[in-house]
């Protein structure tokens, strides 16, 4: 099933709901989805830039990493000496 059919037969579904407060819900759910989606997608060229140069140094092996045991291990608190 393509996108376009699923729209279609939501509108149907909600053209035959009267219950307003349900309705409210499936709004404020679907702005919050558009609000996401657009605030996701808003990156300023500094910010792309930065990522840009991020992902060249890790790929160039400049940026040092960690493996994920050597992270836990970071966290655990030491015993006290």
């Amino acid at each position: 099933m393509d996108t376009e059919t699923v729209k279609e037969e939501i509108h149907q579904l909600i053209n035959n709901i009267d219950d307003i407060e349900f309705l409210k819900a499936v709004q404020t759910i679907i702005s919050a989805k558009i609000q996401d989606d657009s605030e996701e997608n808003n990156l300023t060229d500094e910010e792309i830039q930065i990522l840009k140069e991020r992902e060249e140094n890790y790929l160039s092996g400049k940026t040092k990493t960690y493996t994920w045991e050597e992270v836990k291990s970071r966290l655990k608190p030491k015993p006290n000496v």
